[in-house]
Protein backbone atom coordinates (compact mmCIF):
# COMPACT_ATOMS: atom_id res chain seq x y z
CA UNK A 1 0.00 0.00 0.00
CA UNK A 2 0.80 3.61 0.01
CA UNK A 3 2.20 3.79 3.60
CA UNK A 4 4.78 1.01 2.86
CA UNK A 5 5.87 2.24 -0.56
CA UNK A 6 8.15 4.92 0.24
CA UNK A 7 6.42 7.75 -1.43
CA UNK A 8 6.02 11.09 -0.23
CA UNK A 9 2.67 11.92 -1.05
CA UNK A 10 0.31 10.78 -3.72
CA UNK A 11 -1.76 12.47 -6.42
CA UNK A 12 -5.66 11.51 -6.78
CA UNK A 13 -6.68 11.59 -10.60
CA UNK A 14 -10.48 9.76 -10.25
CA UNK A 15 -13.18 11.11 -8.24
CA UNK A 16 -13.07 11.55 -4.36
CA UNK A 17 -16.57 11.78 -4.18
CA UNK A 18 -19.36 11.07 -7.10
CA UNK A 19 -20.71 14.74 -6.98
CA UNK A 20 -20.11 17.72 -4.96
CA UNK A 21 -21.87 18.38 -1.71
CA UNK A 22 -20.15 17.69 1.90
CA UNK A 23 -21.39 14.32 2.77
CA UNK A 24 -19.48 13.47 -0.36
CA UNK A 25 -16.20 14.74 0.75
CA UNK A 26 -16.62 13.53 4.22
CA UNK A 27 -16.73 10.52 3.11
CA UNK A 28 -14.22 11.05 0.33
CA UNK A 29 -11.94 12.42 3.30
CA UNK A 30 -12.20 10.07 5.36
CA UNK A 31 -11.45 7.38 2.73
CA UNK A 32 -8.31 8.71 2.31
CA UNK A 33 -7.31 9.06 5.38
CA UNK A 34 -7.74 5.59 6.56
CA UNK A 35 -6.22 4.58 3.34
CA UNK A 36 -2.85 6.80 3.88
CA UNK A 37 -0.93 8.20 6.39
CA UNK A 38 0.66 10.55 3.77
CA UNK A 39 -0.74 13.60 2.14
CA UNK A 40 -3.07 12.70 -1.22
CA UNK A 41 -3.71 15.51 -3.50
CA UNK A 42 -6.75 15.45 -4.76
CA UNK A 43 -7.51 16.93 -8.05
CA UNK A 44 -10.55 18.82 -9.02
CA UNK A 45 -13.01 17.28 -11.14
CA UNK A 46 -15.71 18.46 -13.22
CA UNK A 47 -18.83 17.83 -10.54
CA UNK A 48 -17.63 19.56 -7.72
CA UNK A 49 -19.38 21.90 -5.40
CA UNK A 50 -18.24 24.64 -3.42
CA UNK A 51 -16.90 22.97 -0.41
CA UNK A 52 -14.38 21.03 -2.39
CA UNK A 53 -11.39 23.30 -0.81
CA UNK A 54 -12.31 23.12 2.61
CA UNK A 55 -12.34 19.04 2.29
CA UNK A 56 -9.05 18.02 -0.47
CA UNK A 57 -7.69 22.07 -0.10
CA UNK A 58 -6.04 24.63 -3.38
CA UNK A 59 -7.22 23.14 -6.36
CA UNK A 60 -3.65 24.52 -7.96
CA UNK A 61 -0.89 22.97 -6.27
CA UNK A 62 2.49 21.50 -6.53
CA UNK A 63 5.33 19.13 -5.21
CA UNK A 64 8.70 19.68 -5.47
CA UNK A 65 11.21 17.14 -5.23
CA UNK A 66 15.05 16.26 -6.09
CA UNK A 67 14.33 14.16 -9.51
CA UNK A 68 10.72 15.87 -10.56
CA UNK A 69 8.31 18.70 -10.05
CA UNK A 70 4.78 17.69 -9.90
CA UNK A 71 1.75 20.09 -10.86
CA UNK A 72 -1.56 19.49 -10.48
CA UNK A 73 -3.93 22.34 -12.47
CA UNK A 74 -7.62 23.27 -12.56
CA UNK A 75 -9.75 23.05 -15.15
CA UNK A 76 -13.15 21.18 -14.26
CA UNK A 77 -14.83 23.81 -15.62
CA UNK A 78 -13.14 23.27 -19.65
CA UNK A 79 -10.20 26.28 -18.47
CA UNK A 80 -7.75 27.23 -17.29
CA UNK A 81 -8.58 30.27 -14.97
CA UNK A 82 -5.55 33.27 -15.71
CA UNK A 83 -4.73 32.87 -11.39
CA UNK A 84 -4.37 29.12 -12.60
CA UNK A 85 -1.77 29.77 -15.83
CA UNK A 86 -0.26 32.33 -13.72
CA UNK A 87 0.04 29.49 -11.15
CA UNK A 88 1.67 27.13 -13.26
CA UNK A 89 4.27 30.26 -14.61
CA UNK A 90 4.82 30.96 -11.29
CA UNK A 91 5.81 27.10 -10.42
CA UNK A 92 8.03 26.75 -13.45
CA UNK A 93 9.98 29.26 -12.80
CA UNK A 94 10.73 27.85 -9.17
CA UNK A 95 10.73 24.97 -10.55
CA UNK A 96 15.00 23.27 -10.60
CA UNK A 97 14.27 20.20 -12.20
CA UNK A 98 14.18 19.07 -16.70
CA UNK A 99 11.44 16.49 -15.25
CA UNK A 100 7.86 18.02 -14.75
CA UNK A 101 4.83 16.37 -14.64
CA UNK A 102 1.62 18.56 -15.36
CA UNK A 103 -1.81 17.27 -14.41
CA UNK A 104 -5.50 18.04 -14.93
CA UNK A 105 -8.60 16.63 -14.99
CA UNK A 106 -9.72 17.38 -18.43
CA UNK A 107 -7.07 15.91 -21.18
CA UNK A 108 -6.37 18.29 -23.94
CA UNK A 109 -7.18 17.79 -27.72
CA UNK A 110 -6.18 14.14 -28.25
CA UNK A 111 -6.40 11.37 -31.03
CA UNK A 112 -8.48 9.15 -28.91
CA UNK A 113 -11.40 10.95 -27.07
CA UNK A 114 -13.16 13.60 -28.04
CA UNK A 115 -14.61 14.30 -24.49
CA UNK A 116 -11.90 16.97 -23.80
CA UNK A 117 -10.82 20.28 -23.32
CA UNK A 118 -11.71 22.72 -26.89
CA UNK A 119 -8.62 23.42 -29.40
CA UNK A 120 -9.19 27.05 -28.02
CA UNK A 121 -8.44 26.53 -24.63
CA UNK A 122 -5.65 24.16 -25.02
CA UNK A 123 -4.26 26.62 -27.13
CA UNK A 124 -4.38 29.43 -24.14
CA UNK A 125 -1.86 26.60 -22.32
CA UNK A 126 0.25 26.15 -24.67
CA UNK A 127 1.05 29.60 -24.70
CA UNK A 128 1.71 29.63 -20.49
CA UNK A 129 4.14 26.81 -21.70
CA UNK A 130 6.07 28.35 -23.97
CA UNK A 131 9.88 28.09 -22.98
CA UNK A 132 9.03 25.70 -20.02
CA UNK A 133 7.77 22.65 -23.25
CA UNK A 134 11.19 20.94 -23.67
CA UNK A 135 10.61 20.51 -19.03
CA UNK A 136 7.39 18.55 -19.53
CA UNK A 137 7.65 15.05 -19.37
CA UNK A 138 4.10 13.71 -18.84
CA UNK A 139 0.78 14.80 -18.40
CA UNK A 140 -1.76 12.71 -16.54
CA UNK A 141 -5.55 13.44 -16.47
CA UNK A 142 -8.45 11.96 -15.47
CA UNK A 143 -12.19 12.40 -16.07
CA UNK A 144 -12.60 10.07 -19.28
CA UNK A 145 -14.24 6.90 -18.05
CA UNK A 146 -11.37 4.82 -20.24
CA UNK A 147 -7.47 4.31 -19.76
CA UNK A 148 -5.60 5.55 -22.62
CA UNK A 149 -2.32 6.75 -23.63
CA UNK A 150 -1.68 9.63 -26.53
CA UNK A 151 1.06 11.86 -27.18
CA UNK A 152 -0.04 15.39 -27.35
CA UNK A 153 2.30 18.30 -29.51
CA UNK A 154 5.12 16.01 -28.33
CA UNK A 155 4.45 15.95 -24.74
CA UNK A 156 3.65 12.07 -23.55
CA UNK A 157 -0.30 11.95 -21.89
CA UNK A 158 -2.17 9.00 -19.65
CA UNK A 159 -5.79 8.92 -19.02
CA UNK A 160 -5.70 7.37 -16.08
CA UNK A 161 -9.41 6.29 -16.45
CA UNK A 162 -10.59 6.74 -13.17
CA UNK A 163 -13.08 9.72 -13.84
CA UNK A 164 -15.16 8.91 -11.32
CA UNK A 165 -17.32 5.47 -12.43
CA UNK A 166 -16.67 2.55 -13.06
CA UNK A 167 -14.24 1.47 -16.43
Amino acid sequence: GLAASGAACAGGFGAAAPRGGTPYYRRGARSIAAYSPKPVHVMRGNHVGPEYAEYFGHADRAVFTENFTFIMLDNSERRFSDDTLRFFWETMALSETRNIIVSFHIPPPNRISGDSLSTAEWNRFEDAVGVWRNRICLMLCGHAHTYFEDEVDGIRLVVTGGGGANI
